[in-house]
């Protein structure tokens, strides 16, 4: 008799663990579709940067210092690239974006030569408005760049303490082609496939010219890196720095600058 009231009791045990672990699992799912199906990427903060380079005609001043303009200048050359505004500090607001966009947007003179090369660059927000932006700190190693901008305030970007797991889903606005601005966000997601020796990271999130400077983020609206660069005739792949190299970039600009970007 003992051994058969064992036997139940042991039989009712297993039942009851196995009624457990089943609903805990149905539970656990409906957690993460409910994460997936909620979350909000921060389209008020993601930018479509675009600069515009014109030759502007010009003669010799009195001083021979600078040209004086003689007419308005003609339009050579337009690029565009994505970005994020990721702080709103005395009264700017900061965008990330990657150096190769910030150095093809540089301001070039060439005096005596009856022409002047100027460039502009703008900021244009999910609602179109358009603001002017400028270069505040750069790095060519890890490909980086901080922009400052008469944008309105903005909700801050926190960075991720830790990189992605390899495997998890990651997620980026980006605009790609210069397709961006008013009305216009254009969601990308991926998975984070790990980083090799050289600091590059891989994510399988599609990119093409314009898509530099999307910020990465995860499941938490957090920062875990940036669409740096993709692999020849392979759109389906995006390259970017390593996250670690995001936070000692916004170190040093804090450094040298006294402004705190960084959060966490």
């Amino acid at each position: 008799m003992k051994k058969r009231n064992q036997k139940i009791i042991l039989g009712l045990s297993l039942l009851f663990l196995t009624i457990v672990s089943f609903t805990t699992a149905i539970l656990s799912e409906n957690d993460i579709i409910q994460t997936a199906e909620s979350l909000e990427l921060p389209i008020h903060n993601s930018v479509l940067l675009v600069s515009n380079k014109s030759i502007n005609p010009c003669i010799p001043s009195d001083t021979g210092d600078s040209c004086v303009l003689t007419e308005e200048g003609v339009v050579i050359q337009e690029s565009s690239a994505s970005g994020m505004a990721i702080a709103s500090e005395g009264g700017k607001t900061y965008i990330l974006t990657a150096n190769h966009f910030c150095q093809d947007s540089q301001v070039f003179e060439i005096q005596g030569l009856g022409i002047n090369l100027d460039a502009s660059m703008w900021a244009v927000d999910i609602e179109g408005n358009m603001w002017e932006t400028r270069i505040v700190f750069q790095e060519i190693e890890t490909d980086l760049c901080l922009i400052s901008s008469n944008m309105g305030t903005v909700d801050t970007i926190s960075l991720s303490e830790s990189d992605p797991a390899v495997g998890e889903k990651v997620y980026a606005i980006a605009s790609p082609r210069g397709i961006g601005g008013k009305n216009i966000s254009l969601h990308f997601e991926g998975k984070f496939s790990g980083c090799d020796i050289t600091g590059n990271c891989f994510f399988t999130i599609p990119s093409t010219f314009g898509s530099s400077g999307g910020i990465i983020l995860n499941a938490y609206n957090e920062i875990v890196g940036m669409i740096q660069m993709k692999p020849a005739n392979f759109d389906s792949v995006s390259i970017g720095t390593r996250r670690e190299s995001i936070v000692k970039f916004l170190e040093s600009f804090n450094q040298e600058t006294g402004i705190n970007l960084l959060y966490y």
